[in-house]
């Protein structure tokens, strides 16, 4: 006879504010996390192969979280971490991709290295963009940092930023 082996502590998964739909995100209605990965878990925690408690934080501290020992799961990129060498990842779930938009139409062979010197990108605040990152250091690309979406966008059209980096699913609630 096989035994099965049981959960014998909570798992804490860190979720970034506000979520990451169609992944992991508050459904406010019921409190309670729902998307992809919620509905993955569901058949090993239904079991007692794992206890799960969502809990949500800043990308920032989530991060260092993980470092510390004090949460133990969390979803995002391997080339999103300061020190991936010090967690453990599983394969991609999926490739995620982000879109640079400003006010105007790209030329149709646009590339990022047609921009020209200290152009202001609007970021999300503690948000890791490696493919930006050499733009960053070379001051082709100054950030300018804000804590959500609707505000990055809107700080496009005040002309605050030239630039502003959103991934493809743009959500806010």
């Amino acid at each position: 006879m096989n035994e099965l082996a049981f959960a014998n502590t909570e798992k804490l998964f860190i979720v970034n504010f506000p979520g990451s739909p169609p992944y992991l995100y508050l459904n406010e209605d019921n409190d309670s996390y729902v998307g992809v990965i919620p509905d993955v878990l569901e058949g090993v925690i239904k079991s007692g192969q794992l206890d799960v408690k969502y809990i949500t934080n800043s990308r920032k501290r989530s991060e260092e979280s993980l470092y510390q020992g004090k949460a133990d799961l969390m979803m995002l990129s391997k080339s999103w971490l300061r020190r991936p060498d010090k967690l453990i990842a599983t394969i991609a779930l999926h490739h995620h991709r982000s879109f640079l938009y400003q006010l105007n139409d790209f030329n149709h062979n646009f590339t990022l290295d047609d921009i020209v010197d200290n152009n202001l990108i609007c970021t999300r605040k503690g948000f890791y963009y490696p493919s930006l990152e050499p733009y960053f250091n070379s001051n082709k690309l100054i950030r300018v940092e804000a804590l959500d979406q609707l505000s990055m966008i809107k700080m496009v059209f005040k002309n605050r930023c030239d630039y502003t980096i959103l991934n493809e699913f743009n959500y806010e609630n």
